[in-house]
């Protein structure tokens, strides 16, 4: 359940590109970030280790390449382009960005006195004995108290191939999966992916239809297309994952024991990570388990309507054994539900 968020003491935390970035897309919301490292080093002031799976080298290195073109551009063809000129190549992006976006966030987490370590990934480091000695080093990371960054290493990785990785499971094709990757690697207690949605929808957050969901169950070995989500075309503002991505990176982390919500770190009012994990209704949350404070009223009340035709459909014969398959038991289990109502 969400109370239960509290005990978590590894959590993973993935900033989305949506998040970091400001909204003409070229730097960092300075004010944001400063907010979210203020809550991460609140959490490890507490006692708890987080790892952050963070966006926005590409954006810092558009910011700053725009700046240098700029300056190198001689007036007459700043007049005549009245643009930033030729498209940026994102690998370079990522390539300058990646220095100043972690000089960024050491200065800020110094003023908490606390040391940051720089993780850059690909696919491979993930796999066979790389992987183990990618857990080596986070759990020696953790050992120090040192807060560990990571991203993908956009400079030199390909492009991933659809379900080629880890053996199908899972690409890592963004950072979203990157860090359902990574929580299942450091056996994090918590996954919190942050874009800039209220969380999951049945639908397109535009249409009318569309119903937010504040809580997804989803059984043990159970798949994406459990939940009933419709997706829509279009990704987050400057990320490469969109929501099926982050469902599916829930869905994996899910199934191999680390609690999951995904919620929005746009809100300008909030704490929203310290909201998720002191148990508070922020985001959407995914369990494999129904609780009395999980499902919403109409989650309950389409559960039960479906339950109730299936009862319908039986005969009566397959409704007197399911009520003796209950009799028996409750005859069974006397002792215990003495010991829990005494």
């Amino acid at each position: 359940t969400r109370k239960e968020l509290k005990e978590s003491s590894v959590v993973v935390v993935k900033l989305g590109s949506a998040v970091i970035t400001r909204e003409d897309e070229c730097g960092v919301a300075l004010g944001r970030l400063a907010s979210i490292v203020e809550q991460v080093a609140e959490l490890q002031q507490k006692g708890k280790q987080v790892v952050l799976v963070t966006s926005g080298a590409v954006a810092f290195g558009k910011q700053v390449l725009n700046q240098q073109n700029r300056l190198s551009q001689s007036v007459r063809q700043a007049i005549n382009s009245g643009k930033d000129g030729e498209p940026l190549d994102p690998r370079a992006c990522a390539a300058v960005g990646q220095c100043g976006l972690m000089s960024l966030y050491e200065a800020m987490f110094a003023q908490y006195g606390f040391e940051t370590a720089q993780v850059l990934l690909t696919k491979r480091d993930l796999m066979g004995s790389q992987g183990e000695n990618f857990q080596s080093t986070m759990f020696e990371l953790m050992k120090m108290n040192i807060i560990p960054i990571l991203n993908g290493n956009d400079v030199v990785a390909s492009p991933a191939e659809t379900g080629a990785d880890l053996e199908g499971v899972l690409s890592v094709k963004d950072n979203d999966s990157l860090a359902a990757i990574v929580a299942h690697h450091i056996s994090a207690d918590l996954l919190i992916l942050l874009s800039d949605v209220r969380g999951v929808y049945t639908a397109p957050p535009t249409r009318a239809d569309s119903r937010f969901l504040d809580i997804c169950y989803l059984p043990p070995q159970s798949s994406p297309e459990n939940i009933g989500v419709e997706y829509g075309a279009s990704m987050s503002r400057v990320g490469r994952g969109g929501m099926e991505s982050k469902v599916n990176s829930a869905v994996f982390a899910l199934h191999r024991g680390v609690a999951v919500v995904i919620a929005d770190g746009t809100a300008n009012t909030g704490n929203v990570i310290l909201d998720v994990v002191n148990g508070k209704r922020v985001g959407t949350f995914f369990t494999p388990e129904l609780s009395a404070d999980g499902l919403d009223v109409t989650a309950q009340a389409k559960r039960a309507r479906v339950g109730s035709r299936k009862l319908q459909a039986l005969s009566a014969d397959q409704r007197c054994e399911i009520i003796n398959k209950l009799a028996d038991l409750l005859e069974a289990r006397t002792a215990n539900i003495a010991v829990e109502n005494a």
